[in-house]
């Protein structure tokens, strides 16, 4: 192991971040010393306070066994074992699997410590003595168990003096329903400038890591206008200013690890060894409490200031305790103070503080908070020699739950503050809008909240009288000019407490501001909608966001998160091809070309090619100018096609009202067709039109009674699967067509999963019950192309079930293997593989665009910055 000194200017001793040893390895020991004359016969109950812990304990006596009953939360959970009286057991613990889902030594178990006979306890074997209870014949024991964080003050590996060669990174991660990681990099600009500089880290885990290391991805952030670290507010309004890059970390323990930091401006890659921070003792260490109790544990990691949340306010701490030895009660605080200057830009203090145990309570002696200058920067530049710009006097005490400060500057004035312990950068997230793109004269936003009105959980900062900031609001439908936008930053706050909801519905970003009548979304084929000469691209936002051209093509917009979601992103060369593929994609003219009359009589005919966008064939204005499925339906290898998947439910609510089948269709079930049919009935009379019927038989069923990964191709269904009929008998070819291309049909269900009896009701693909999923994989064959593919269905032998569709990385024209279309008909979507060549699956580009697991349009957004770019086009082509 390696220990780093730390000194620079605030002595000796400090001490920086938390030591985890890694737990020794579990295996039977089975060591018992029985005092010969004792012939009482107890019971041990052994507990495990945490269940979630411990699944068993090796080495008890007479090859007894304990086994800890699975819980599904941290609850207690007990196991009892007969033991003569004086009995010596070593036991052994062993652990219940990782719970967190990543690899390596985050998340693992290991014990923190215990109570009654096992105030011993360790994670390798420990030794106790069972003795007969003063009162009873039952003899507790009580082991605690923890997982592994990665918690505490982090810096390069091989630096000569970390404190003044800088930089720190102050990581908490937070293991629960979801897992993530926050926390800053403490750096110093480089150059002659040299002043500390603090940037907000988010990240996410990534599961699959190279080498087992759990890896995070996610950015580094720069805030501005935020509160001064004494109390009083800044002048400046506190918003993102920029995101700076983006970062992985990669753990190989919990002390050892790499850095990789990308800088959004272009710079070179850094990739750096990073190591936890160890204790050194101070010279005048002691070592018992001074009221005789035992010191309490202390959570290393970041605490924020009395201000409720840091992400709105940005006055933050991250602080370090630990003691000496176990049992010790002098213990080095190294504290660190995230705030802003009187200008608005992030700066931070820094101290080493000794703290006592005292009174049931961690007390922190006086000492001294100082912002330095002329520190190195990210990439190791910079003089490497600190120099103090400014101090403050700080007493306080910390723990577990809470923690008090007085901070006072010299000179008169002090500020008391009280800390509550940090759960992440949360109720919230930003969305900053760059615009790039120099042929949008007035570019705006606007907000189309899906369901109802939005309140007051999206803001922003409007440039107010002289340097002076004006929050603002946003209300929906109403355009912003992002002009108006302070650094193009909103805020979308997400805080249950506050009465949020949460964000859902579309961003439209416009050349010129929108107006929405009635509250209703543009029309792009209506020549009299006031939106009609701007031209806007719609954004979907809500527990994932999106990027989508399904519906046009007008601006182009980029998304970046987490530093792994890079949506969108696309070089002028390719804006150009994309655009000129979109139009060639429309090579139809239909025989009756759509018009509209305005109110001044003017006609104007509606065409994808309009000078403001390009029109998608979803609507039933432009579905005529793109190449239809007429022929690909028709002549499809129906014998051959297998539709074959899991359906994961729907919660209740999410259940629409009076749908068609009854709750037992939105379960999960596992569905899998015997048979699909497209059968032509002649007309009976010559004045007669004749009748197309699209017929699919099959079973679906419960993944409790198979293979909990569904179907297999050659498998049979299982005892217990129940039968269903869909048909369609008024889809012709047109009309198939374009059920494939706008995504929608109605078919009638026959099946005891539907109605209980087993009558049948008529319903659609917008229903979301299981038969919707079986239309939307049959549609979206068609689409993305699958079905006439000599790779897949048609003749493709291995691969003709649609499961198996859905994990290939190529789709659309990269399947080959077409029969030649006749004229004006296609085998796959043409203006979803146009959207695809760039993109790929990372924007929607048809309506299933989701339904492919090598990658997909929708990003998770929980925390951290989201930046949507307006990307520069280039001369028109």
């Amino acid at each position: 192991m390696i220990i780093h000194r730390l000194c620079g200017g605030l002595g000796s001793g400090m001490l920086l971040g938390m030591f985890l040893g890694m737990p020794m390895a579990a295996g039977p020991v089975a060591a018992l010393q029985t005092d010969k004359h004792s012939t009482d016969t107890i019971t041990l109950k052994i507990t495990s306070s945490n269940g979630l812990g411990l699944d068993s304990i090796a080495g008890l006596p007479d090859g007894q066994t304990c086994t800890f009953p699975a819980t599904t939360g941290p609850t207690p959970t007990s196991c009892s074992v007969s033991v003569t009286a004086g009995t010596r057991i070593t036991m052994t613990p062993g652990f219940n699997t990782n719970g967190t889902g990543l690899p390596g030594v985050l998340g693992q178990y290991f014990v923190t410590g215990g109570s009654g006979l096992c105030t011993n306890a360790v994670s390798g074997p420990f030794t106790i003595t069972v003795d007969k209870p003063k009162t009873g014949d039952t003899a507790d024991c009580t082991i605690d168990t923890g997982t592994y964080g990665l918690n505490g003050l982090w810096g390069y590996e091989g630096q000569a003096d970390v404190l003044s060669a800088g930089p720190l990174f102050g990581l908490s991660t937070h293991v629960g329903a979801a897992i993530s990681m926050d926390g800053a990099a403490l750096t110093y600009l480089g150059g002659t400038d040299g002043r500390a500089v603090w940037y907000g880290i988010t990240a996410q885990p990534l599961p699959d890591a190279p080498s087992g290391a759990p890896l995070f991805t996610g950015t580094a952030s720069e805030f501005t206008g935020g509160g001064a670290v004494e109390g009083g507010p800044s002048q400046k309004a506190y918003r993102l200013k920029s995101v700076v890059a983006d970062i992985r970390l990669a753990f190989d323990t919990p002390e050892s690890g790499r850095l990789t930091w990308t800088p959004h401006s272009g710079g070179t890659t850094i990739t750096k060894e990073i190591v936890l921070l160890q204790p050194v003792p101070m010279a005048d260490s002691v070592t018992s409490a001074t009221n005789g109790t035992t010191p309490g544990p202390f959570a290393n990691g970041r605490y924020m200031s009395a201000i409720p949340d840091a992400y709105q306010q940005g006055v933050s701490y991250f602080a370090s305790l630990i003691p000496f030895a176990h049992g010790t009660a002098l213990a080095s605080t190294f504290l660190n103070a995230l705030s802003f200057d009187p200008d608005g830009a992030a700066i931070w203090h820094t101290g080493l503080l000794e703290a006592i145990w005292n009174n049931d309570a961690w007390q922190v002696g006086q000492g001294t908070l100082t912002r330095y200058k002329g520190g190195n920067a990210i990439d190791g530049t910079g003089k490497g020699t600190l120099k103090a710009v400014d101090t403050l006097d700080v007493t306080g005490a910390l723990s577990d739950t809470t923690g008090t400060l007085t901070l006072a500057r010299a000179g008169g004035g002090h500020v008391d503050t009280t800390l509550s312990p940090d759960t992440g950068w949360k109720h919230g997230t930003w969305l900053q809008v760059l615009n790039e793109n120099t042929t949008l004269a007035h570019p705006n936003i606007a907000f189309f909240p899906a369901g109802g009105a939005m309140g007051s959980q999206v803001t922003y900062f409007k440039p107010g009288a002289g340097s002076g900031f004006e929050k603002k609001t946003v209300k929906g439908w109403t355009s912003i000019p992002l002009a108006d936008i302070v650094d193009g930053s909103l805020f979308i706050r997400n805080d249950p407490g506050a009465g949020d909801t949460g964000i859902n519905g579309t961003v439209y970003l416009s050349d010129d501001a929108m107006s929405f009548p009635g509250k209703a979304g543009p029309n792009p084929t209506d020549c009299n909608d006031p939106n009609f000469d701007i031209r806007w691209q719609p954004f979907e936002v809500g527990g994932d966001y999106d990027l989508t051209y399904i519906n046009v093509y007008a601006i182009p917009v980029a998304m970046r998160y987490m530093g792994f979601y890079n949506q969108g992103t696309a070089t002028q060369g390719q804006l150009k091809t994309l655009k000129s593929d979109l139009l060639a994609a429309a090579s139809v003219t239909p025989a009756t070309l759509p018009t509209c009359t305005k109110t001044n009589g003017d006609k104007v005919t509606i065409k994808p090619d309009m000078s403001t966008r390009i029109l998608s064939p979803v609507y039933d204005d432009t579905i005529g100018y793109y190449p239809g499925f007429g022929d690909a339906v028709k002549n499809a290898p129906w014998s051959h096609i297998v539709i074959a998947d899991q359906y994961n439910g729907v919660a209740a609510a999410s259940i629409p009202a009076n749908p068609p089948c009854a709750d037992s269709a939105y379960q999960p079930l596992n569905y899998q067709t015997d048979s699909l049919a497209y059968t032509f009935q002649p007309p009976k009379t010559k004045t007669g039109h004749g009748k197309y019927t699209l017929t699919v038989k099959g079973h679906t069923w419960s993944p409790a009674l198979a293979d909990p990964d569904g179907p297999k191709k050659g498998g049979t269904p299982p005892n217990g699967a129940v039968s269903f009929t869909m048909t369609a008998d008024t889809l012709s070819p047109d009309a198939f067509s374009k059920a494939i291309m706008e995504s929608v049909v109605s078919y009638n269900v026959t099946s005891t999963v539907c109605q209980s009896g087993g009558g049948t009701v008529s319903d659609q693909n917008g229903s979301n019950d299981v038969f919707s999923a079986i239309a939307r994989d049959l549609l979206a064959g068609f689409s993305s192309g699958f079905i006439n593919s000599s790779a897949y269905v048609n003749g493709g032998a291995a691969n003709q079930w649609s499961y198996q569709w859905w994990t290939t990385p190529v789709a659309f024209a990269g399947l080959g293997g077409y029969p030649v279309p006749a004229a004006g008909q296609a085998n796959y979507n043409v203006w979803g593989n146009a959207v695809f060549k760039p993109f790929g699956f990372g924007v929607y580009g048809f309506q299933y665009g989701d339904r492919f697991k090598t990658a997909s349009p929708l990003v998770p957004v929980s925390t951290g910055p989201v930046e949507l770019i307006l990307l520069e086009e280039g001369p028109t082509p």
